[in-house]
C-alpha cells in the first residue's frame, strides 16, 4: 500500500499502515479507490463508518451563519453601525446551537462508537460554522467602529446599545 500510495503521490491515509485486520476489511474498498484514482487521479475516502444524518441544529447554524454574514458585508457596504451591532447579537444563538450540537453528537458518539467517525466530521462543520459566524460578528463590529469610531469588541454590554 506505502508503495503504492508513493507511487501515486497520496500522502495520507488513515488507520492502514501495516494493519493487516484492517487490509482484510477494506480490501474491496481500498481497490475500487485505487481503481477510481487512476481514472480520476482524484483521491478517494475510504469509510465504513456509519452516517449520522446532519442535526437539524447544523442545518440552523448554517442559516444563522450566511445571513449573519451577508448581513455584514451589507452593514460594512451601507456604513450601517446598528445593522453591525444586531449581527454581534445573533452570534450568540450560534455558539448556542454549537454547545448544542456537540453535546448531541457525543451523546451519539458515546452510544454506538461506529458513528464516531462521521459525528466528528459533522462536529468540525458545526465548529467551522460557528468560526464564521465570530468573523461575521468581527465585521460586525469593525463597522461600528468605521462609523462611530467606538470599539465594541469584547465589550458586550456595547454590542446591543444605541449610540449615544
Amino acid at each position: 500500500i506505502m508503495k503504492w500510495c508513493e507511487d501515486n503521490k497520496v500522502d495520507y491515509i488513515f488507520g492502514l499502515s501495516k494493519n493487516q485486520r484492517l487490509l482484510k476489511i477494506l480490501g474491496k474498498e481500498l481497490h475500487h479507490a485505487q481503481l477510481a484514482f487512476e481514472t480520476t487521479h482524484a483521491a478517494s475516502r475510504v469509510s465504513k463508518a456509519r452516517p449520522i444524518v446532519p442535526e437539524p441544529e447544523i442545518i440552523e447554524m448554517a442559516r444563522l451563519t450566511r445571513k449573519m454574514l451577508s448581513d455584514a458585508i451589507d452593514a460594512f457596504l451601507r456604513g450601517d453601525a446598528a445593522a453591525g451591532r444586531e449581527i454581534c447579537v445573533r452570534d450568540d444563538q450560534v455558539d448556542a446551537l454549537n454547545r448544542s450540537v456537540f453535546r448531541i453528537l457525543l451523546t451519539h458518539m458515546m452510544e454506538d462508537p461506529h458513528t464516531i467517525g462521521a459525528g466528528m466530521e459533522l462536529f468540525l462543520v458545526s465548529r467551522n460554522l460557528e468560526r464564521v459566524a465570530d468573523l461575521a460578528t468581527n465585521i460586525g463590529e469593525d463597522v461600528v467602529f468605521l462609523v462611530e469610531g467606538k470599539s465594541i469588541k469584547h465589550h458586550a454590554g456595547d454590542r446591543g446599545d444605541a449610540p449615544t
